[in-house]
């Protein structure tokens, strides 16, 4: 190879041509792209959540059952969300799911402003029950059953029968959403 020859790649390309290639590209395309290389990655900017719902429509998308989360900004899977984000509303292909967000997320994030789940919200996911413990705050894999098809706002561990847990070790005073 002669020396005055530089190897031709994309990132040789003048900056307006990459930019006007990457314009080109699906929101699916991008997420691939900027997958692939930490250069890609630093290229293109992250997507916002509505480029990610038109990702969340394309058919790898669908076939891997990848939502999008409005809080970390990034395709999930659907286990990783509760039955309520993922229907109504919030389902696949509507702009009105920008409101959707994973369990990680809202766990992440109880109590603020950004969203996120409060202390005693039951959350189903796959059909599957569980309770954020009023008391010590932690996702119990089941809630606890106080009457049969009555579930408690506590864990098993912090549940106990005829006593009420100590509430003012971690949360406030619950109080339901109307």
């Amino acid at each position: 190879m002669a020396p005055d020859t530089v190897p031709r790649t994309f990132f040789t390309l003048p900056g307006e041509i990459r930019n006007a290639i990457t314009a080109e590209l699906s929101a699916w395309d991008l997420l691939i792209l900027r997958a692939t290389s930490r250069d890609f990655r630093a290229l293109i900017p992250p997507l916002n959540m509505h480029e990610l719902i038109l990702a969340e429509g394309e058919l790898p998308a669908v076939e891997n059952a990848l939502y999008a989360c409005s809080l970390c900004l990034r395709l999930r899977r659907f286990h990783q969300f509760a039955d309520t984000m993922l229907t109504k509303k919030r389902r696949r292909g509507l702009i009105t799911a920008v409101g959707r967000f994973c369990v990680d997320c809202g766990l992440a994030n109880m109590n603020t402003k950004a969203g996120g789940y409060s202390a005693g919200t039951f959350i189903t996911r796959k059909g599957v029950t569980s309770v954020i413990c009023v008391s010590c705050g932690c996702l119990a894999p089941h809630a606890f059953q106080q009457v049969p098809g009555v579930f408690s706002q506590f864990c098993s561990k912090c549940f106990e029968p005829g006593l009420e847990p100590d509430m003012d070790l971690k949360w406030p005073p619950y109080r339901a959403r109307q």
